[in-house]
């Protein structure tokens, strides 16, 4: 039986990525969550638990808390920033996916060695969007990490890049054709958990930039903003 791994921090993305895994690949399917230390980590574990749940998939969450102290400044550890990133140099943390995925390929490897598959996938969900900003969610970083992935891992993992062509609002129409459970998901920078649920501000970029896929892609937003 083959595994696929999903990488799930709870947001939009993911949750659609994670349902066109469910859909597209068969075998026992893991949602892995990675704590890093980033502020909003309670909501977005708890949002990537749901998501998980929705799809049928198993949920691990994994902690690389060193990223924490190799950049304490870094505005995802610090209080929530009031404006969109203007460039890379206040924004990126080093590396970041390129451990993500290493976490991901160490749980496909330390399968492959107890011998319960043979067969793996990783499954992100790095958009046409972000890479503007951030090499690595470009399809170019996406393509040299899948040639590593195959080359230097005993088990050999495929990596899936499903929503590598698009931008926000296409994303939330694939969302919607694959009724992905994206009313699970978070983006806010202040979110909230109420009633089983991720509440988000309504307020910040985050959410307004959430609210504006959703009206551009002509889909019914079914998030829960409080303002």
């Amino acid at each position: 039986m083959p595994t696929v791994v999903i990488l799930c921090s709870g947001g939009l993305d993911s949750s659609v990525a994670a349902q066109w895994a469910a859909d597209e690949l068969d075998g026992d399917r893991i949602c892995l969550f990675i704590d890093y230390g980033q502020r909003n980590a309670p909501v977005e574990r708890r949002a990537a638990e749901r998501i998980a749940d929705a799809i049928g998939a198993e949920f691990l969450a994994l902690g690389a808390f060193w990223l924490r102290r190799l950049c304490p400044d870094n505005p995802l550890f610090g209080g929530p920033p009031t404006e969109p990133p203007r460039d890379l140099s206040t924004h990126w943390l080093p590396a970041r996916n390129w451990n993500l995925l290493g976490i991901a390929a160490a749980l496909c490897d330390r399968l492959y060695l107890q011998g319960e598959d043979d067969e793996f996938h990783i499954v992100w969900g790095i958009n046409a969007e972000e890479a503007r900003r951030f090499p690595d969610n470009s399809k170019a970083f996406a393509r040299a990490a899948a040639r590593a992935l195959r080359t230097g891992l005993p088990s050999r993992p495929r990596l899936h890049s499903p929503l590598a062509d698009l931008e926000k609002p296409d994303i939330v129409r694939l969302g919607a054709r694959l009724d992905a459970p994206m009313e699970h998901s978070v983006s806010c920078y202040r979110p909230e958990w109420r009633n089983g649920r991720p509440v988000h501000c309504g307020e910040c970029e985050s959410c307004r930039h959430r609210r504006r896929a959703f009206r551009e892609a002509g889909v019914e937003d079914p998030t829960e903003y409080a303002r």
